[in-house]
């Protein structure tokens, strides 16, 4: 089963070229975000797969399954993936972990906590890299 958030999906409004999401938003098995830049002003929770067409943000970011975004994934706070992060632009967040994780770029500025692998053809700051 699977939620598709796109520009019709209940509680998003459209403001300034971004598609906002008012409160937590928590999603109960797989999602695929079709809009290219989803704001989310609280957390984010998919207790599935999470792949997104464009920027994602968030507050805190928990994905249960695997995450794909087809752009920059920032978060206030933290992103926790249960499986593999694939990332096409930049992970912004005081935290993030995953156990394998492919990016762009990485800014965090607490932690980073991978468990497998990571891939990165840019750059990664992170003041404690836990890799």
């Amino acid at each position: 089963m699977k939620t598709t958030i796109d520009r019709n999906f209940k509680g998003l409004t459209f403001t300034n070229g971004r598609f906002i999401y008012n409160g937590d938003l928590i999603i109960n098995n797989n999602v695929i975000v079709e809009v290219k830049d989803l704001v989310v002003d609280g957390d984010l929770i998919v207790d599935g797969d999470l792949t997104a067409a464009g920027n994602v943000s968030a507050d805190n970011i928990f994905v249960a399954g695997d995450l794909i975004v087809d752009g920059d994934l920032i978060a206030r706070d933290k992103v926790v993936v249960n499986g593999n992060a694939t990332i096409a632009g930049t992970i912004r967040t005081k935290l993030v972990s995953a156990v394998n994780l492919t990016a762009e770029n990485i800014v965090v500025d607490k932690l980073l906590n991978i468990n497998g692998n990571i891939s990165v053809s840019g750059k990664i700051y992170a003041p404690l890299a836990f890799i």
